[in-house]
C-alpha cells in the first residue's frame, strides 16, 4: 500500500499516530514522517494483505484529492491499527464476492447485493470500498467504479448508477418481484442472512414501498418455524428492530439446540445403563445355574454338574422312524 499519505498528515494527526504506534515524537517535525514510515514497514507483514493492482491505482487516485487512508469516511475516531484491521475484514469480505465477468442484468444485481452486504458493516469508507471492488469487476462496471472514485462519489451514487444502466425497467419489476416481495426464507438459512439480501435488493432496486411495508413484508416470507420464536413479541416496524429480533431468534436457536444435545446425552446415557444391568442380570442367573447344577449327578456316565439329556458322552439313538426305514430296506 503506498505511503504517501504519512506525509499528508497534520503535526497533530502525526503525533497521534507517533503515540498510537510507540514511535517516538521527540526531534524535528521532518523526522516524524520518516520514522511513522518505518515504524509501519515493520508492521506491514502482520497487517492485512495488499490490494490487487487496480486498487492500489485507485486508493493512489483517491488520495491526490485529499482524502487520507487512516481516516477515509470511517465512522468515528478510530486508531491505524484498528483502521487496518478493517480494512482486512473488508477485504477477506470482498474477495468472497463473485467476480463480475460481464454485464449479465441477474449477475449484476447479485454482484450489487453482495457489496451492499459488505458495505452495510460500516468498517470502511467509501472511497477504500469502492477501490476493493474495482478488483472484482470488469469492462464498464469497472469504468464506472474508476470515474466515481476519481470524483470522490459515494457507494450509494455509485450502486445506483449502475442499477440504473443495465437491467432495463421491465427486469427490474421482475427482479423487485423475485428478490424482495416473493423471496422467501429456508428453514436452514439464518434470520439475519435471510434480511440482508432482502433489505440491499430492495435498496437496489429502489422500492417503492415504505420502510414498515418492507418490514411487513420480510416478516410474512420469514419461515413458519422461525416465526414461532415470536410469537410473544411484538411486531417489527424498522430495518433495526427486525435485526434485533434476528438476534432473539438466534439465541433462541442456540438454547433449543443446547437442550436437545442435553437431552440426547441423557437418553444415551440411559440406554447405556440398561443395556449394563440386563447383562448384569444374565450373568447372575447363569452364576445360579451353575451353582445349582454342582450337585447334580448324571444317569448315563455318573459325572457330577449336569443332566443325563445334557452329558456331552452320551451317542444319540435312532429314532424309531430311522428303524423302520432301515428294516424295509433289508
Amino acid at each position: 500500500m503506498p505511503s504517501a499519505w504519512i506525509h499528508s498528515l497534520s503535526k497533530q494527526q502525526a503525533q497521534r499516530l507517533a503515540i498510537e504506534l510507540g514511535v517516538s515524537v521527540d526531534g524535528t517535525l521532518d523526522d516524524l514522517p520518516r520514522k511513522l514510515k518505518e515504524k509501519r514497514t515493520s508492521l506491514e507483514p502482520r497487517l492485512p494483505s495488499q490490494l490487487t493492482a487496480k486498487s492500489e491505482l485507485a486508493m493512489d487516485a483517491a488520495t491526490s484529492v485529499g482524502n487520507v487512508f487512516l481516516n477515509a469516511g470511517i465512522p468515528g475516531q478510530v486508531s491505524y491499527v484498528q483502521a487496518k484491521i478493517r480494512g482486512r475484514v473488508v477485504g477477506d469480505l470482498v474477495r468472497n464476492i463473485p467476480v463480475l465477468p460481464g454485464t449479465d442484468p441477474e449477475s449484476v444485481l447479485h454482484f450489487l447485493i453482495r457489496a451492499q452486504e459488505v458495505y452495510d458493516l460500516n468498517l470502511v469508507g467509501d472511497l477504500e470500498f469502492l477501490a476493493l471492488l474495482v478488483g472484482r469487476t470488469s469492462g464498464r462496471v469497472t469504468q464506472i467504479l474508476g470515474l466515481h472514485l476519481g470524483t470522490s462519489s459515494k457507494w450509494g451514487v455509485v450502486s445506483s448508477e449502475i442499477s440504473s444502466t443495465f437491467p432495463p425497467p421491465r427486469i427490474r419489476e421482475e427482479f423487485v418481484s423475485k428478490y424482495v416481495l416473493r423471496r422467501f426464507q429456508s428453514p436452514t438459512k439464518y434470520l439475519t442472512q435471510f434480511i440482508m439480501p432482502v433489505v440491499a435488493a430492495a435498496r437496489i432496486l429502489s422500492y417503492h414501498g415504505s420502510e414498515s411495508d418492507l418490514v411487513q413484508r420480510i416478516f410474512q416470507n420469514m419461515h413458519p418455524r422461525v416465526r414461532s420464536y415470536l410469537v410473544f413479541g411484538s411486531k417489527p416496524t424498522t430495518i433495526a428492530e427486525l435485526h434485533a429480533l434476528a438476534s432473539h431468534v438466534a439465541e433462541a436457536r442456540a438454547v433449543d439446540a443446547q437442550r436437545q444435545g442435553c437431552e440426547n446425552q441423557a437418553l444415551a446415557g440411559a440406554s447405556q445403563s440398561a443395556g449394563r444391568g440386563s447383562r448384569q442380570v444374565s450373568m447372575a442367573i447363569d452364576e445360579t445355574r451353575r451353582v445349582r447344577n454342582r450337585g447334580v449327578v448324571c444317569w448315563d456316565c455318573f459325572g457330577r454338574g449336569h443332566l443325563k439329556r445334557d452329558c456331552p458322552s452320551s451317542v444319540p439313538l435312532p429314532s424309531s422312524n430311522q428303524g423302520n426305514e432301515q428294516d424295509a430296506q433289508q
